[in-house]
Protein backbone atom coordinates (compact mmCIF):
# COMPACT_ATOMS: atom_id res chain seq x y z
CA UNK A 1 0.00 0.00 0.00
CA UNK A 2 1.29 3.28 -0.72
CA UNK A 3 2.46 5.62 2.19
CA UNK A 4 -0.32 7.97 2.98
CA UNK A 5 -0.50 11.59 5.41
CA UNK A 6 -3.36 13.88 5.87
CA UNK A 7 -1.90 17.12 7.65
CA UNK A 8 -4.72 19.59 9.23
CA UNK A 9 -3.24 22.92 10.94
CA UNK A 10 -6.32 24.21 12.95
CA UNK A 11 -5.57 27.10 14.85
CA UNK A 12 -7.03 29.46 17.18
CA UNK A 13 -6.94 33.04 16.97
CA UNK A 14 -6.57 36.26 18.74
CA UNK A 15 -8.19 39.30 18.29
CA UNK A 16 -8.63 43.09 19.38
CA UNK A 17 -11.40 44.12 21.49
CA UNK A 18 -12.62 47.17 22.97
CA UNK A 19 -13.03 47.07 27.11
CA UNK A 20 -15.26 49.44 29.00
CA UNK A 21 -12.14 51.79 29.99
CA UNK A 22 -11.49 51.78 26.13
CA UNK A 23 -8.14 50.44 26.32
CA UNK A 24 -7.29 48.01 23.60
CA UNK A 25 -6.09 45.05 24.76
CA UNK A 26 -5.22 40.94 23.28
CA UNK A 27 -8.20 39.02 24.01
CA UNK A 28 -8.26 35.34 23.33
CA UNK A 29 -10.25 33.02 21.84
CA UNK A 30 -11.33 30.05 23.89
CA UNK A 31 -8.06 27.42 22.77
CA UNK A 32 -9.81 24.64 22.34
CA UNK A 33 -10.85 22.18 20.01
CA UNK A 34 -14.86 22.34 18.83
CA UNK A 35 -16.95 19.34 20.98
CA UNK A 36 -16.63 17.02 17.97
CA UNK A 37 -13.23 17.05 17.50
CA UNK A 38 -12.96 13.89 19.78
CA UNK A 39 -14.94 11.58 17.49
CA UNK A 40 -12.92 12.99 14.63
CA UNK A 41 -9.82 11.99 16.46
CA UNK A 42 -10.81 8.99 17.83
CA UNK A 43 -12.19 7.15 14.73
CA UNK A 44 -9.33 8.56 12.66
CA UNK A 45 -7.04 6.83 14.69
CA UNK A 46 -8.17 3.11 13.60
CA UNK A 47 -7.02 3.83 10.26
CA UNK A 48 -3.35 2.33 11.13
CA UNK A 49 -1.86 2.63 7.37
CA UNK A 50 -2.96 6.31 6.63
CA UNK A 51 -0.98 8.79 9.30
CA UNK A 52 -2.86 12.07 10.71
CA UNK A 53 -0.40 15.03 11.33
CA UNK A 54 -2.36 17.95 13.08
CA UNK A 55 -0.26 21.22 13.71
CA UNK A 56 -2.11 23.55 15.96
CA UNK A 57 -1.72 26.08 18.92
CA UNK A 58 -4.10 24.74 20.97
CA UNK A 59 -3.40 22.42 23.89
CA UNK A 60 -3.68 18.84 23.26
CA UNK A 61 -1.69 16.59 25.95
CA UNK A 62 -4.36 16.40 28.77
CA UNK A 63 -7.34 15.70 27.20
CA UNK A 64 -6.30 14.37 23.91
CA UNK A 65 -2.37 12.60 24.34
CA UNK A 66 -4.49 9.40 24.68
CA UNK A 67 -5.08 9.78 20.53
CA UNK A 68 -1.84 10.39 19.85
CA UNK A 69 0.21 7.19 18.52
CA UNK A 70 2.84 6.85 15.85
CA UNK A 71 -0.22 7.17 13.22
CA UNK A 72 -1.46 10.69 14.75
CA UNK A 73 0.81 13.06 15.78
CA UNK A 74 0.02 16.52 17.22
CA UNK A 75 2.28 19.02 16.60
CA UNK A 76 2.38 21.96 18.73
CA UNK A 77 2.99 25.77 16.99
CA UNK A 78 1.97 28.69 17.71
CA UNK A 79 0.10 30.90 14.91
CA UNK A 80 2.71 33.48 14.53
CA UNK A 81 5.38 30.50 13.50
CA UNK A 82 2.45 29.20 10.95
CA UNK A 83 1.90 32.75 9.37
CA UNK A 84 5.60 33.16 9.05
CA UNK A 85 6.40 29.72 7.55
CA UNK A 86 3.62 30.10 4.64
CA UNK A 87 4.77 33.85 4.12
CA UNK A 88 8.69 32.19 3.62
CA UNK A 89 7.89 29.37 1.18
CA UNK A 90 5.07 31.35 -0.45
CA UNK A 91 7.62 34.39 -0.64
CA UNK A 92 4.35 36.78 0.00
CA UNK A 93 3.25 38.79 3.47
CA UNK A 94 -0.21 38.84 4.79
CA UNK A 95 -1.55 41.66 5.60
CA UNK A 96 -4.57 40.02 8.01
CA UNK A 97 -4.58 36.64 8.39
CA UNK A 98 -7.26 34.89 9.97
CA UNK A 99 -7.37 30.89 10.64
CA UNK A 100 -10.09 30.52 8.35
CA UNK A 101 -7.59 31.71 5.17
CA UNK A 102 -6.11 28.16 5.23
CA UNK A 103 -8.80 27.17 3.23
CA UNK A 104 -7.75 28.82 0.35
CA UNK A 105 -4.01 27.62 1.67
CA UNK A 106 -4.72 24.26 1.26
CA UNK A 107 -3.48 23.47 -2.08
CA UNK A 108 0.12 24.54 -0.75
CA UNK A 109 0.21 22.09 1.52
CA UNK A 110 2.63 19.59 -0.05
CA UNK A 111 4.85 22.46 -1.17
CA UNK A 112 4.74 24.47 2.53
CA UNK A 113 4.96 21.18 4.98
CA UNK A 114 7.36 19.37 2.84
CA UNK A 115 10.01 18.88 5.70
CA UNK A 116 6.38 17.20 7.47
CA UNK A 117 5.80 14.96 4.20
CA UNK A 118 8.99 13.96 2.75
CA UNK A 119 8.72 10.10 3.73
CA UNK A 120 5.02 9.88 2.02
CA UNK A 121 4.05 9.28 -1.51
CA UNK A 122 0.70 11.13 -1.07
CA UNK A 123 -0.08 13.54 0.93
CA UNK A 124 -3.78 15.36 1.50
CA UNK A 125 -6.56 17.26 4.14
CA UNK A 126 -9.57 16.58 5.23
CA UNK A 127 -12.04 18.72 7.79
CA UNK A 128 -12.61 17.46 11.46
CA UNK A 129 -16.28 18.05 11.63
CA UNK A 130 -15.94 14.12 10.28
CA UNK A 131 -16.96 10.51 11.57
CA UNK A 132 -14.37 8.12 9.93
CA UNK A 133 -14.44 5.22 8.62
CA UNK A 134 -12.13 2.70 7.18
CA UNK A 135 -10.20 4.68 4.59
CA UNK A 136 -7.91 2.12 3.88
CA UNK A 137 -10.87 0.36 1.70
CA UNK A 138 -10.85 2.70 -0.58
CA UNK A 139 -7.68 4.34 -0.82
CA UNK A 140 -6.14 1.42 -2.55
CA UNK A 141 -3.75 0.29 -5.18
CA UNK A 142 -5.89 0.00 -7.37
CA UNK A 143 -7.51 3.03 -6.49
CA UNK A 144 -4.24 4.97 -6.70
CA UNK A 145 -1.86 3.62 -8.99
CA UNK A 146 -1.94 5.85 -12.53
CA UNK A 147 -3.69 8.74 -10.55
CA UNK A 148 -1.94 12.24 -9.61
CA UNK A 149 -5.08 13.25 -7.29
CA UNK A 150 -8.05 11.16 -5.61
CA UNK A 151 -11.14 13.36 -4.85
CA UNK A 152 -14.24 12.60 -3.36
CA UNK A 153 -15.97 14.14 -5.80
CA UNK A 154 -16.26 16.01 -9.25
CA UNK A 155 -15.58 19.21 -7.06
CA UNK A 156 -11.82 18.60 -5.39
CA UNK A 157 -13.53 19.38 -2.19
CA UNK A 158 -11.33 20.72 0.43
CA UNK A 159 -12.71 18.66 3.06
CA UNK A 160 -10.71 15.70 1.88
CA UNK A 161 -8.37 15.39 -1.37
CA UNK A 162 -5.47 13.47 -1.85
CA UNK A 163 -2.13 14.79 -3.92
CA UNK A 164 0.59 12.34 -5.08
CA UNK A 165 3.90 14.01 -3.21
CA UNK A 166 5.76 14.88 -6.78
CA UNK A 167 7.05 18.73 -7.16
CA UNK A 168 4.79 18.63 -10.14
CA UNK A 169 1.49 18.38 -7.77
CA UNK A 170 2.72 20.16 -4.95
CA UNK A 171 3.01 23.28 -7.37
CA UNK A 172 0.40 23.08 -8.92
CA UNK A 173 -1.17 25.90 -7.39
CA UNK A 174 0.96 28.18 -9.14
CA UNK A 175 -0.65 27.40 -12.39
CA UNK A 176 -3.17 30.46 -11.64
CA UNK A 177 -0.77 33.15 -12.61
CA UNK A 178 -2.74 35.28 -9.83
CA UNK A 179 -2.41 32.93 -7.17
CA UNK A 180 -0.06 35.49 -4.85
CA UNK A 181 -2.81 37.98 -4.69
CA UNK A 182 -5.18 35.49 -3.92
CA UNK A 183 -3.80 34.38 -1.09
CA UNK A 184 -2.65 37.46 0.17
CA UNK A 185 -6.28 38.87 0.27
CA UNK A 186 -8.03 38.30 3.29
CA UNK A 187 -11.23 37.17 1.36
CA UNK A 188 -12.54 33.64 1.54
CA UNK A 189 -11.51 32.71 -2.77
CA UNK A 190 -12.62 29.09 -2.54
CA UNK A 191 -9.51 28.23 -4.18
CA UNK A 192 -8.98 24.67 -2.82
CA UNK A 193 -12.42 23.86 -4.88
CA UNK A 194 -13.82 25.39 -7.77
CA UNK A 195 -13.58 28.97 -6.57
CA UNK A 196 -15.88 31.97 -6.76
CA UNK A 197 -16.73 33.39 -10.30
CA UNK A 198 -14.29 34.74 -12.34
CA UNK A 199 -11.51 32.64 -9.95
CA UNK A 200 -8.94 30.39 -11.60
CA UNK A 201 -8.91 27.63 -8.55
CA UNK A 202 -7.80 24.23 -7.74
CA UNK A 203 -10.94 22.21 -10.40
CA UNK A 204 -10.17 24.94 -13.08
CA UNK A 205 -6.15 23.90 -12.68
CA UNK A 206 -7.03 20.31 -12.96
CA UNK A 207 -8.73 20.36 -16.07
CA UNK A 208 -6.63 22.52 -17.55
CA UNK A 209 -3.37 20.26 -16.79
CA UNK A 210 -5.61 17.32 -17.28
CA UNK A 211 -4.56 15.84 -13.90
CA UNK A 212 -5.28 11.99 -13.82
CA UNK A 213 -7.54 11.81 -10.71
CA UNK A 214 -9.49 8.94 -9.13
CA UNK A 215 -12.98 10.26 -7.89
CA UNK A 216 -14.22 8.19 -5.15
CA UNK A 217 -17.58 8.94 -4.27
CA UNK A 218 -18.28 6.46 -1.56
CA UNK A 219 -14.69 8.22 0.06
CA UNK A 220 -17.35 10.78 1.60
CA UNK A 221 -20.46 11.21 2.41
CA UNK A 222 -22.13 14.49 3.20
CA UNK A 223 -25.25 15.19 5.78
CA UNK A 224 -27.05 17.54 3.51
CA UNK A 225 -25.79 16.27 -0.14
CA UNK A 226 -26.15 13.80 -2.89
CA UNK A 227 -28.72 11.08 -1.85
CA UNK A 228 -28.90 12.79 1.93
CA UNK A 229 -30.37 15.89 0.83
CA UNK A 230 -33.70 13.71 0.62
CA UNK A 231 -33.63 10.95 3.41
CA UNK A 232 -33.88 9.98 6.66
CA UNK A 233 -30.33 9.09 6.64
CA UNK A 234 -28.29 6.39 9.78
CA UNK A 235 -24.74 5.64 9.90
CA UNK A 236 -23.13 2.91 12.05
CA UNK A 237 -19.71 3.07 13.40
CA UNK A 238 -18.03 -0.10 14.80
CA UNK A 239 -14.41 -0.84 15.18
CA UNK A 240 -13.15 1.46 12.26
CA UNK A 241 -16.20 0.48 9.87
CA UNK A 242 -18.64 2.99 8.95
CA UNK A 243 -21.80 1.81 7.48
CA UNK A 244 -24.66 3.32 6.01
CA UNK A 245 -27.31 1.88 7.48
CA UNK A 246 -29.86 2.66 4.49
CA UNK A 247 -28.09 0.52 1.77
CA UNK A 248 -25.66 -1.65 3.95
CA UNK A 249 -22.75 -0.11 1.84
CA UNK A 250 -19.52 0.76 3.47
CA UNK A 251 -18.30 4.41 3.67
CA UNK A 252 -14.60 6.08 4.04
CA UNK A 253 -16.18 8.90 6.26
CA UNK A 254 -19.32 11.31 7.09
CA UNK A 255 -18.83 15.12 7.42
CA UNK A 256 -21.10 16.35 8.88
CA UNK A 257 -21.18 20.14 7.78
CA UNK A 258 -24.57 21.52 8.95
CA UNK A 259 -25.79 18.87 11.30
CA UNK A 260 -22.78 19.87 14.42
CA UNK A 261 -24.10 22.83 14.34
CA UNK A 262 -28.05 22.22 14.93
CA UNK A 263 -29.67 23.07 17.47
CA UNK A 264 -30.37 19.93 20.03
CA UNK A 265 -27.41 18.19 17.58
CA UNK A 266 -26.33 15.60 20.13
CA UNK A 267 -22.67 14.76 20.75
CA UNK A 268 -22.19 12.12 23.38
CA UNK A 269 -18.41 11.66 24.87
CA UNK A 270 -16.37 9.40 23.05
CA UNK A 271 -15.93 6.27 24.29
CA UNK A 272 -13.26 3.54 22.45
CA UNK A 273 -14.99 0.74 22.84
CA UNK A 274 -18.18 1.85 22.24
CA UNK A 275 -20.45 1.43 18.96
CA UNK A 276 -21.62 4.81 17.62
CA UNK A 277 -24.82 5.56 16.15
CA UNK A 278 -25.08 9.16 13.53
CA UNK A 279 -28.10 10.45 12.33
CA UNK A 280 -29.64 14.12 12.16
CA UNK A 281 -30.35 13.71 15.66
CA UNK A 282 -27.02 13.39 16.92
CA UNK A 283 -23.85 11.20 17.73
CA UNK A 284 -25.47 8.43 20.33
CA UNK A 285 -22.70 5.56 21.82
CA UNK A 286 -24.61 2.32 22.08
Amino acid sequence: MASICLIIPFFSETRLSLIRNRKLRKVFNPRQFPRYFEHFIGTFRQNTLIDLKILTNISYKDKYAKYQTCDVTFHGMELSRLVQLFEQKLGLKFENFKPYKLCDLKPTYGFVFSDYLKVYDFWGYCDIDMVIGNLGSFLTPENLDGYDMVSSSQGNPGYMTLYRNTETMNLLFKKNPNHLEIFRSAQNYRFDECGVKGIMALRQIVEQESIKIRNLMSLVHNDCGGMNQSRNWRYHWEKGCLTDCLTQQEVGSLHLIKSKNRKGFLIEPFQDNRVLEITNQGIRAL
